[in-house]
This record gives C-alpha cells, sequence and structure tokens, in this order.
C-alpha cells in the first residue's frame, strides 16, 4: 500500500523552507532596496555629460614656448663647445649675440606667459617632470663651457668676451 507520510516530510521540509525563506528574503530586499537603488531608478548620467566634454590638459602654447627656451639654449652650449680657437671665438661671438636677444625676447615672453596662466597645475606638473631636468642639464653644461672658455682666456677674444658678457645680462 501506499505510505502518504513517506511524501508528507519532504513536502514539509520545502514548505517549512519556504515560509521561513519569504521574510528573510523581504528583509534582504528591505536591506538591498535602503542601500542601492534599482537599476531603472539611477540618474542617467549619460543625458547630464556634454558629449564633447572639454577633457583638461597642460596649455600647449606654453608648453611650445618652454621647447622653444630649451631649443635656444641648447643652441648656446653647441655655440660654446665649437669654440676652439680666436678665430672659431670670433665667429661664435656673432650667434652668441643673436642668441643672447633670442633668449631675451624669449624670457619676457615667458614671463608675460606666466602672469596670464598664474600657476596652473598641469603645466607646472608637465614643466617640473618633463623639462627642469632638461634645462638643469643644459645649465650645468653651459656653466662648464664658460668655465673652459675662461680658463683659456677666452682665445683672446675681446669679441667673445662682449657677447658672453651681453649673454649672462640678457638672460638674467
Amino acid at each position: 500500500m501506499y505510505d502518504a507520510t513517506a511524501i508528507k516530510k519532504p513536502i514539509l521540509a520545502l514548505l517549512t523552507a519556504a515560509v521561513c525563506l519569504v521574510p528573510m528574503q523581504a528583509a534582504a530586499e528591505e536591506d538591498d532596496e535602503s542601500r542601492i537603488p534599482p537599476l531603472r531608478d539611477l540618474p542617467d548620467f549619460d543625458a547630464t555629460i556634454p558629449e564633447e566634454a572639454p577633457i583638461p590638459q597642460p596649455n600647449q602654447e606654453t608648453i611650445s614656448l618652454i621647447r622653444e627656451g630649451i631649443s635656444l639654449q641648447t643652441e648656446v652650449l653647441e655655440t660654446l663647445r665649437s669654440i676652439k680657437d680666436r678665430e672659431s671665438a670670433d665667429a661664435a661671438s656673432e650667434k652668441l649675440s643673436r642668441l643672447a636677444a633670442d633668449l631675451n625676447r624669449w624670457g619676457k615672453t615667458m614671463d608675460n606667459r606666466a602672469q596670464e596662466l598664474g600657476e596652473e597645475e598641469e603645466i607646472v606638473n608637465e614643466y617640473e617632470v618633463n623639462f627642469l631636468p632638461t634645462i638643469r642639464n643644459i645649465s650645468a653644461e653651459i656653466r662648464r663651457e664658460g668655465e673652459r672658455l675662461m680658463t683659456y682666456g677666452y682665445f683672446d677674444s675681446e669679441k667673445l668676451k662682449k657677447a658672453l658678457r651681453e649673454l649672462v645680462i640678457q638672460t638674467q
């Protein structure tokens, strides 16, 4: 014959579990609902952000101006390194005079640019990380070349002395 108790026990166990799970599920839903809204209630972020939101970038004009200064500084260094005798010293003096004027113009432009921008964080960071080490290295090399030229008495070139004096004055 058929024993109903054998079927009742598993059914009762399932019903008991279901009855216990319903309050637990409701409590879990309440906790979840209080913390995280359903996805359909989230704001539409794409609708609030313009499609072409500007991405902050360092001012390319200022970065270009800094690079121009490094280029001028490198040109001064190469010119100083080219001096080996009085003839090359006299020839270099003309180029150094032109570079002094260029560096003076560049310095004024850079000062005006800095006043316009204040201390814009991206530019300052870009300058300190990417340019300042290079500028310091080139400046140290220029100083060494100046010491070398002084050691050799500027190769007896008055033109070179005058050009170097002008360079120092123009770049201060």
